[in-house]
């Protein structure tokens, strides 16, 4: 996911709402690969009837103390089914409000807000299962700790949660309407909102019984099978052995030169996204080339290098039209960024790619269709943990490398990987880390900064104890802004607090699957698709990097090895 616009924590609970339908239903949790075949564009949408999913609870909830367990077990599928009907709806309209948030927003906001009053239902009739007689037979493999998190989540449902979810949407909501160029006064208003949220959002923490929203965040949003302080280790990691190097891996010069030569011919690149990509684009042209369509045909040649399981899931998505290329053309109220999402109901993924009509535009196809074939193989289970699922996605766009010398000029090609990759150390292990610190700062002294600019000049100070300052004010100059604003067009800050350090921490395996690569591929799309292929949680994230045989990110001799290859592979 790039720029994502879906809340991951959302994936998350319906993975567990999902698991429980297929406990109920006696379902086999077996992998399969070939998944039901549909076309998404016949796909005809119709609100879900709230007061049905309420009866079919209130149905299920009365069965309880029936002492009929085959009542309870139909009354419970049939709530369990529309809960799934709802899912379906809402993650289909969750793609078209990226589509057009005007014409789908008052839509998506009144799914959000019944999200709520349905995941109230869902918890309820899970307590109260649990408390009966009948928790050994509805729960049998259900370990203890996840029986616990059920009853934790019951004991904060209410008016006071939902209203809090609620006023988190339609701030969220808010940050999408937002509209102006890039600077000052566009920081000034996310700055705003952005405190709002936090504020709402270390309610809501402290009300699910934390004191420290980080650790919320890690543990109850994202599952992450390592704490902030981890996180922090690496961060330290990180400024000692990349960021001293950082100016090192691309050319300042002739940057610079490239730069200045394009503000004299009269414009900026255009392009605002966190690429940092020096591609052309204009919202008013009428002409916009598709370089997703004109890399087809190699993209194809790669999934079949990759593996059978990554070539199926290429030719699904085609064959299902699970593919939105959005441009200023075709969808000029879109949402910006791209991602990847499972659509419920359908038992499918698909993928949104926000294109600016640069060679970019491929570099972000390839890293969400690593998301996609993901999702493919695993179904519900896919992007179970963050900072794996970021190395389906990143390690899919090291591997693609060698292949852009199919597509471009040998030298040009050659320019294309060391952007990309110097993008991948920038964009994804420096910003990563700095914006996880960013963020805990924020969330953990927010009083500190309420004053007008306070979160703009933070952003700036971390910027240059990154090293990442030089680089940043380039980038900045290019796209007509200045780069210590470039945290408010972040969406992640607003939609997924500290989903950034994922990036971050699947960026260095990914970049180590690059660096393998380079000694003996074979064995390093091998290491790849086991963590593709086991990406469901069935390992935590250092047991999987450990037996796909990456190194563990987590250690300074790994950061330390790694910055030398780095300053190689750049030259």
């Amino acid at each position: 996911m790039k720029n994502s616009k879906i809340t991951r924590s959302l994936a998350i609970t319906l993975a567990l709402i999902t698991l429980f339908t297929a406990l109920l239903l006696g379902a086999c949790s077996c992998r399969f690969y070939r998944r039901n075949v549909f076309d998404y564009n016949a796909i005809e949408y119709s609100r879900p009837d709230y007061s049905a999913i309420e009866q079919a609870f209130r149905e299920a909830e009365d069965s309880i103390s029936s002492d009929n367990i085959i009542l309870l077990s139909r009354k419970t599928n049939t709530a369990m089914e529309k809960v799934d009907e709802f899912l379906s709806a809402y993650t289909y309209v969750n793609v078209e409000y990226n589509k057009d948030s005007v014409a789908y927003g008052d839509e998506y906001r009144w799914l959000s807000q019944k999200y709520n009053d349905v995941m109230d239902l869902y918890y309820s009739l899970l307590y109260n299962l649990l408390e009966s007689e009948y928790e050994e037979d509805v729960f049998e493999g259900w370990s203890e700790e996840d029986k616990q998190s059920v009853r934790d989540r019951y004991e904060v449902t209410g008016e006071e949660y939902t209203r809090l979810q609620n006023e988190i949407t339609d701030l969220q909501m808010q940050y999408n309407a937002l509209d102006g160029d890039i600077g000052e006064e566009f920081a000034l208003a996310v700055e705003d909102i952005y405190l709002a949220l936090i504020d709402k959002n270390k309610a809501l923490a402290k009300l699910e019984g934390y004191d420290d929203y980080a650790e919320y965040a890690y543990e109850n949003a994202y599952g992450r099978s390592y704490e902030p302080a981890q996180a922090k280790t690496l961060e330290a990691n990180i400024k000692q052995h990349i960021s001293p190097i950082l100016n090192e891996l691309y050319d300042y010069e002739s940057l610079k030169q490239y730069v200045d030569e394009k503000l004299a011919q009269g414009g900026s690149s255009g392009s605002s996204d966190s690429s940092g990509s020096s591609g052309s684009s204009d919202s008013n042209i009428s002409i916009f080339y598709d370089y997703i369509e004109y890399a087809e045909s190699t993209v194809q040649e790669f999934t079949l290098e990759i593996g059978n399981d990554f070539a199926e899931a290429y030719d699904y998505m085609k064959e299902c039209n699970l593919l939105f290329k959005s441009t200023p053309n075709n969808a000029p109220n879109a949402l910006g960024g791209s991602f990847t999402t499972y659509l419920y109901g359908y038992e499918a993924p698909f993928m949104f790619v926000t294109c600016d009509g640069s060679y970019a535009d491929i570099s972000t196809y390839v890293h969400e269709f690593g998301h996609f074939a993901e999702y493919y193989i695993n179904g519900q289970n896919g992007g179970s943990e963050l900072d794996i699922a970021e190395i389906h996605s990143q390690g899919a766009e090291m591997l693609f490398m060698p292949y852009y010398k199919e597509l471009f000029t040998e030298e040009s090609a050659n320019e294309i990987e060391n952007e990309l990759l110097f993008n991948t150390v920038y964009f994804s292990v420096i910003m990563g880390c700095m914006l996880d610190e960013f963020q805990c700062e924020l969330y953990t002294n927010t009083d500190e900064y309420r004053a007008d600019g306070a979160i703009t000049e933070l952003f700036d100070k971390l910027l240059k104890e990154y090293n990442a300052d030089e680089y940043g004010n380039l980038m900045g100059r290019l796209n007509g802004y200045e780069f210590k604003y470039w945290w408010s067009i972040v969406s992640h800050n607003i939609e997924v607090p500290f989903y950034y350090i994922s990036y971050a921490m699947s960026a260095l395996p990914a970049l180590i699957v690059y660096e393998d690569s380079m000694v003996n591929r074979a064995e390093a799309i091998e290491s790849y698709n086991y963590v593709l292929t086991y990406g469901d949680g069935t390992y935590g994230f250092e047991e999987l990097l450990t037996n796909a045989g990456l190194a563990s990110p987590f250690s300074s001799s790994t950061i330390s090895s790694l910055a030398d290859f780095l300053k190689e592979a750049t030259k």
